[in-house]
């Protein structure tokens, strides 16, 4: 894998008219990692950001606001390429930014509507510090998107909608994964 380019993320409108926010970390001596970042399970259970990445799979983080209608319209998208590929190559995990003040909100939220990737709250008073450390970049606003290759180091930040094709073509497609139809098992 050394050498090969990642494709810049190409932006959808932008909600409010914030910037497109997309960093590749590629540099030999830096190497930002999966890092504790304190969450919350929409259950109250303590949990964290590297307690959720799989080894041999791409982990997109979806960070999302109760408020935002741009996250709203993302959801569906999101949530189908975590259908397609979860079973393969990535996953999803979503990140509710408003706080867990709102932990009741979010998870009526997600229970109204449904989603088949987890999604977690951040601690509030730590959210924005954990945030920084990660990306090297302060946290603007939703939907913002942290994408970690396998081994969990941070190949993007991304701060506006995304296109699914636009996932597709860094972490390739999902894979088929075959299993055996009730016919043969018989």
């Amino acid at each position: 894998m050394l050498g090969r380019k990642i494709p810049a993320i190409k932006a959808g409108p932008k909600p409010f008219g914030l910037l497109t926010l997309l960093m590749l970390v590629c540099i030999a001596s830096v190497s930002i990692s999966v890092s504790a970042m304190d969450l919350l399970m929409l259950s109250g259970k303590k949990s964290s950001l590297e307690d959720l990445h799989k080894s041999n799979m791409w982990t997109l983080v979806m960070v999302w606001s109760l408020d935002c209608v741009a996250c709203e319209e993302q959801k569906p998208v999101i949530d189908r390429f975590h259908q397609d590929h979860h079973l393969s190559n990535a996953q999803v995990v979503g990140l509710a930014s408003d706080g867990d003040q709102f932990l009741i909100e979010v998870a009526q939220r997600v229970n109204n509507r449904p989603l088949r990737f987890k999604n977690y709250v951040p601690r509030t008073e730590s959210f924005e510090a954990e945030y920084l450390q990660i990306t090297g970049k302060k946290f603007h606003g939703t939907p913002t998107y942290l994408l970690f290759k396998p081994g969990g180091e941070l190949v993007g930040v991304h701060a506006g909608t995304l296109e699914r094709q636009e996932l597709e073509d860094i972490v390739g497609p999902a894979e088929t994964i075959l299993t055996p139809s009730a016919d043969l098992i018989r």
